[in-house]
């Protein structure tokens, strides 16, 4: 490789596995990096037989400015007839975040790198960082993509969730989420409570949350700033004034997300990474106790703490933060992680 990979991802299929890594500041031909992981027998010269496995270079995509991968997962009739998607958000191609992401079809019978990974789809995104794929308790795929920022530097970009259409086979817009310099989305699935009494029949649904990372803002303002050439230009200024993470979930019924709680850790945040405890612990009503990573790349402002709380406790209750102090204003900060009790109502 040319560059430093900058993300990865892996495809497992009950034939095959594969590794995909995005190499950056590579040439667009070698942007993408496919490793198929590989077994086989060898034998030395006293006729000893052992196996070998490892990763081997498969070929490249044309994938230019790929910051984040994703498997998606179309469900059949029977297992033969799932389909398996490869989607790639785009950062940034040429110097510009207006670009296309970019979705693949998965043939696993292939025999190289075009034949293998079959280009479908291209969707226009502004600075796409992550992407994210779901399928509801309907059986319906949907598609997350994080739009982070746009060609003039603002960050105010909607991120957007695409539904997978069966019949012609590619995703469409479905919603819009109102994010900024959104660069994180994860997606937990919490199990439905059990059922009231022994024997029941399960009536609900798992729940399916959204925990967006939002990062910088992007100002203008009033007046003229010069260089060190001594050229002018507009007074420009990013700033960690945004809710670090906002939480929504998925309303099976409707059919869209809906936001429930937003959190203030006092930066911008870059990463969110949720789990739950094992075995999962639960209190007496219910609740299920996850625990969220927030990386958080710079601070606000001075004397404000590490994680000031204005969450509305619209369900589950506010998440406290359990270690993690940062610098003020600068990027001398941490990541925050919170715990969480979740009651799924």
């Amino acid at each position: 490789m040319k560059a430093s990979a900058t993300s990865s991802s892996t495809l497992s299929t009950p034939m095959r596995d594969f590794l995909l890594v995005a190499n950056y500041k590579s040439p667009s031909h070698e942007s993408v990096a496919v490793y198929e992981w590989t077994r086989k027998w060898q034998i030395d010269a006293t006729g000893y037989r052992s196996r070998s496995s490892r990763w081997e270079l498969f070929g490249y995509l044309d994938a230019a400015g790929t910051g984040e991968f994703t498997h998606c997962r179309i469900p059949g009739a029977t297992p033969s007839s799932e389909q398996h998607l490869i989607i790639a958000s785009t950062w940034n191609v040429n110097g510009s975040f207006a670009a296309s992401s970019l979705v693949y079809s998965f043939n696993t019978h292939g025999v190289d790198v075009t034949s293998t990974f079959v280009l479908r789809q291209a969707i226009g995104t502004l600075g796409s960082h992550d992407a994210e794929c779901f399928t509801t308790g309907s059986g319906e795929t949907y598609l997350l993509l994080a739009n982070g920022r746009r060609d003039d530097n603002t960050r105010d970009v909607p991120s957007k969730v695409y539904r997978y259409d069966r019949t012609k086979k590619f995703f469409v817009s479905h919603q819009s989420i109102s994010t900024v310099g959104c660069h994180d989305i994860e997606l937990i699935t919490l199990p439905p409570p059990p059922p009231p009494r022994s024997g029941a029949k399960q009536q609900q649904k798992p729940t399916i949350l959204a925990l967006v990372a939002n990062g910088a803002s992007f100002h203008r303002r009033e007046g003229r700033v010069g260089d060190k050439h001594g050229k002018e230009a507009d007074l420009e200024e990013e700033a960690c004034d945004n809710p670090s993470v906002e939480v929504y979930r998925w309303e099976e019924e409707r059919r869209f997300f809906h936001r429930i709680e937003t959190w203030e850790a006092n930066g911008c945040a870059t990463y969110v990474k949720a789990w739950r405890t094992v075995p999962p612990q639960s209190d007496e009503h219910g609740g299920t106790r996850i625990l969220v990573a927030v990386a958080i790349e710079r601070t606000a402002t001075e004397g404000l703490p590490a994680a000031k709380q204005t969450t509305p406790r619209v369900k589950g209750g506010a998440p406290k933060a359990d270690s993690g102090t940062s610098g003020g204003g600068s990027y001398d900060a941490s990541v925050l992680v919170y715990e969480w009790q979740w009651h799924n109502q």
